[in-house]
């Protein structure tokens, strides 16, 4: 038996270089074709009011429905009872990434870190948390990333408190690691997490997701922790 789907679009554009696929055309308002799955790859599907970059952001994302993750180190098992919090899903719901344009926004639609001005030179080091200094004031926040590509971030880490960890509770990650973020904008990015130690694709892996929803990933500084072998 030969599996079909079938789809609606505006316009199509058949492949040149393939011929004599089968298809059932009906016209109900919008042309419907069934054709056998193995042969999808023949036509682009792209409806006219849609913008190339669209169709290219759509498909990422799509391809990124469930991504691979990794499980928090044994050693940190039982620390939410030693006073590291670990947030409900109310309490995280602040922490989650919202899109704003092309900038990284909270759960008001607000640009995260909007209080401090970017740097005027190109970031070349990862601060590190110090006493007396806000990680507001260097950018300086943590991010998990979900399987299906939900990312959360918080400038309030601090040691004993509030870890990568904390964001999910305990769960697996398909990234973690550290950003540089001033005004919305993305400045830096590394896979650093002593609770998780991802190997550095998820570096990429996490770029892949935030370039699916329009983010800028161009002249970032990338900062990678041992090894993905």
């Amino acid at each position: 038996m030969i599996t079909t789907r079938s789809r609606s679009f505006i316009d199509f554009k058949p492949l040149v270089k393939h011929v004599g696929v089968p298809m059932i055309i009906s016209i109900v308002g919008v042309i419907t074709c069934s054709f056998p799955v193995e042969a999808q790859e023949l036509f682009e599907f792209r409806p006219n009011s849609q913008s190339t970059e669209d169709a290219k952001r759509q498909a990422d994302h799509s391809r990124l429905s469930t991504l691979p993750t990794l499980t928090m180190l044994a050693q940190y098992r039982g620390e939410e009872g030693r006073g590291v919090q670990y947030l409900d899903e109310i309490e995280r719901a602040k922490y989650l990434v919202h899109y704003c344009g092309q900038l990284l926004c909270d759960e008001h639609g607000l640009p995260l870190n909007s209080k401090v001005s970017a740097p005027y030179q190109r970031v070349k080091v990862f601060p590190k948390l110090q006493e007396g200094i806000k990680n507001t004031q260097v950018g300086l926040a943590i991010y998990v990333m979900d399987e299906s590509g939900r990312i959360w971030i918080s400038f309030e880490a601090e040691k004993n408190v509030l870890h990568h960890s904390s964001l999910l509770s305990g769960a697996s990650v398909s990234a973690a690691g550290e950003m540089i973020i001033f005004e919305g904008r993305l400045y830096g990015i590394n896979n650093y997490s002593g609770h998780y130690q991802p190997p550095p694709i998820v570096i990429e892996r996490t770029l892949k997701v935030l370039r699916s929803h329009g983010i800028s990933t161009t002249g970032l500084f990338v900062s990678r922790h041992g090894s993905d072998f």
